[in-house]
């Protein structure tokens, strides 16, 4: 599929033509004939597995250039909705447009929205590259394009180019290495050392106390394991074992037996295996959210009793929006009394990724969850290591010395336990 220009025209320019010429050309390949009741046409006759779609029509130009270029794309929109669901559709030639443009004119912001809207991508190593260059060498920019539908049944994305310090990785192999340093650079603390040390000797101090008054507080029953297991989503992606939800939901009651006497023997010596310990990004231990969820059932009253109530993230029958409520609120309350606000926002940015995980302990410690609820807290966060998945391979193994884990079913919950007293703090001034 293409849309192609004359050049004299100079529609690389961000004025307005007075004239445009539109050939549209539609092009759609399919891995198998997909079932149809209509007449084949003369180019479905010689290639069954490639149609073609052709359409010729003038631009109306001057002021109405950018309204013609819509219309177009509406075109092309059409094309693709109609064969999207059993075709593999290629669009090639000259956009008369750029997704790369520092300031997007409207034809750009037209075709970024197609783009977007039909889960179009750019194929590898052909992303920022520039294919238009002005004859004054004042400017160049990138128009001409090959763009694809993507691959699968789901409209599911997969990024094609990263950009990293404005380094272009196009590869799996870079770009899998490009997110692991970033999220080794996130997992990496930078904390006073010597504060970082004592509360480090506070943690060990705690974990000495509970091991020798050690007492298995945690037991689950084959129920609760099955109505756990009925919670997790359908879907997902497996683990680095190759596990997904699925195997669990469906593996029987034998399965449930056996994970039942696994999940007491974790929570009877405060240890996991190693497996649950080396998590992907965004993907981790299918067994070990179990694990996790059964331990969030049992310390749930405790968390829900000290939880402030202006906490409005991440906590059942509450929705963030109820806190912009409480601003908008205020803001016309100040206006009628005419009356001075300064509203001021903590800088939470990465702040799932760079919490103090010693700093976490402490607090949970001082907020009831002890003895072998607390070892487990700090068996998930000991030694932990993760890798980043893309494109089907894993990238080297990293430590992750601060933030709460990616895709973990509890982080969401120690975070409300890290920034609890903050709330309370607030409050109470």
């Amino acid at each position: 599929m293409g849309v192609q220009q004359p050049s004299s025209n100079n529609n690389h320019a961000d004025a307005p033509t007075t004239c445009s010429t539109y050939d549209i050309s539609a092009t759609t390949n399919c891995p198998s004939k997909p079932e149809s009741t209509s007449t084949p046409t003369s180019d479905q006759a010689a290639n069954s597995n490639k149609q073609r779609v052709k359409l010729q029509r003038e631009g109306k130009g001057g002021a109405d250039v950018d309204s013609d270029y819509r219309e177009i794309v509406d075109e092309l929109s059409k094309i693709v909705l109609k064969y999207k669901s059993s075709w593999d559709i290629i669009i090639a030639g000259d956009m008369n447009a750029s997704t790369a443009r520092d300031k997007p004119n409207t034809r750009d912001k037209i075709l970024l929205d197609f783009i977007q809207e039909h889960c179009l991508y750019t194929p590898n190593g052909l992303c920022d590259v520039n294919t238009y260059f002005h004859p004054s060498g004042t400017c160049s920019t990138q128009i001409d394009y090959i763009i694809e539908s993507t691959p699968g049944k789901d409209g599911s994305t997969q990024t094609s180019c990263l950009k990293v310090d404005n380094e272009p990785l196009t590869t799996p192999h870079e770009i899998r290495n490009g997110w692991t340093n970033y999220f080794q650079e996130l997992a990496t603390p930078h904390h006073n050392k010597t504060i970082y040390h004592n509360q480090v000797e506070l943690d060990c101090l705690l974990e000495d106390i509970f091991k020798s008054n050690q007492k298995s507080q945690i037991i689950v029953s084959k129920n609760l394991v099955k109505e756990v297991i009925c919670q997790l989503k359908n879907g997902k992606a497996a683990d680095s074992a190759g596990i997904c939800s699925e195997h669990l939901k469906y593996g029987g009651e034998t399965l449930i037996h056996v994970l039942t006497k696994l999940f007491n023997l974790i929570f009877r010596h405060c240890t996991l295996p190693e497996l649950f310990e080396m998590g992907k990004i965004t993907v981790s231990s299918v067994i070990n959210k179990v694990t996790e969820k059964l331990h969030l059932n049992d310390n749930s009253a405790i968390i829900e009793k000290i939880q402030n109530y202006l906490q409005r993230g991440f906590t059942t029958g509450v929705s963030p929006i109820f806190a912009a409520i409480i601003i908008t609120e205020l803001s016309a309350e100040v206006k009628e009394l005419k009356l001075l606000l300064v509203l001021a926002l903590p800088d939470a940015q990465k702040a799932f990724d760079k919490l103090w995980l010693s700093s976490l302990l402490r607090k949970t410690y001082q907020i009831a969850i002890d003895g072998d609820k607390w070892l487990m807290l700090k068996a998930w966060y000991h030694e932990l290591a993760s890798q980043v998945k893309w494109s089907g391979g894993l990238s080297r193994p990293f430590s992750e010395k601060q933030g709460v884990r990616q895709g973990g079913v509890k982080s969401s919950t120690a975070y409300k336990i890290f920034i609890n007293p903050l709330l309370n703090q607030l409050h109470q001034n």
